[in-house]
């Protein structure tokens, strides 16, 4: 909604992943009034998301678990994730979407995700950086 919103006029601007315009560029043939900002110094405005993948250790099913996580790690899933989703392979040796800024251009900013882990901190450190 926020990219149909910027590409219509309604908005000017809007937070989003920036996958999110290349697959509306794809649905739509390519022509799409926007473009994806990449702030510069370290600005929050660039802040890079992680994903994680793991194993519990309750897990019933560890040999099923295992053998998709390598999955997910293997040149075939992280191909399909740079080329179909363009996000960022994991993995050395598979190159990123020729759409994609590389990810040693990006400055993000310099955060320890490990103080982000309770709620009112995180709140507090994203009014104190402008985010929300």
């Amino acid at each position: 909604a926020i990219l149909e919103g910027v590409a219509s006029g309604e908005i000017e601007v809007g937070f989003v992943n920036h996958y999110y315009l290349f697959q509306l560029q794809e649905e739509s043939g390519g022509d799409v009034p926007a473009a994806n900002y990449y702030f510069q110094n370290g600005d929050p405005g660039s802040l890079v998301n992680v994903a994680g993948i793991g194993i519990l250790n309750t897990a019933d099913n560890t040999p099923e678990a295992q053998e998709f996580l390598e999955f997910m790690l293997s040149e075939e899933a992280q191909t399909y994730f740079a080329d179909e989703t363009f996000e960022y392979p994991l993995i050395e040796g598979v190159p990123i979407n020729e759409e994609l800024v590389p990810l040693s251009e990006i400055e993000t900013p310099n955060a320890d995700l490990g103080n982000l882990d309770d709620l009112q901190g995180t709140l507090d450190l994203l009014r104190e950086t402008f985010v929300l």
